[in-house]
């Protein structure tokens, strides 16, 4: 686009962006006028979640098992955050951490939380 709101490239009959079509569903954009920067939903959607945020599993041995390494007790576990979250919401993670007061609620392609597994045993001799 230029500075007078034209384009110069040749586009098919009807499909020009700068046409007036009342069926459309995509805001026009106008070259230095204010209505492209006004607030608007356009954009908004749901970002209600369901996450499994932190999980842990354990199983204690029997000491019986353990006698004869000389081992008193052994706990095997897992820990997982982070590992399953149920959403309609199309960006990367919808529990984005935004600091930018100017530009509160947008996730501007945030990295998502970290999914981790971790697998561990406690000994005690």
């Amino acid at each position: 686009m230029f500075s007078d709101n034209s384009n110069y490239l040749r586009f098919k009959k009807g499909e020009e962006p700068y046409q007036v079509n009342q069926n459309s569903d995509t805001p026009r954009i106008i070259y230095g006028d204010q209505r492209n920067s006004w607030d608007a939903d356009r954009f908004l959607e749901n970002g209600s979640y369901f996450r499994l945020k932190n999980i842990s599993i354990g199983y204690n041995l029997k000491k019986e098992w353990l006698k004869n390494l000389g081992i008193d007790k052994l706990r095997l576990y897992a820990t997982g955050s982070n590992l399953l979250t149920f959403t309609g919401y199309s960006g990367l993670d919808p529990d984005f951490i935004n600091t930018n007061i100017w530009n509160s609620g947008t996730d501007s392609f945030s990295y998502p939380n970290t999914r981790s597994v971790m697998f561990g045993l406690d000994l005690t001799f």
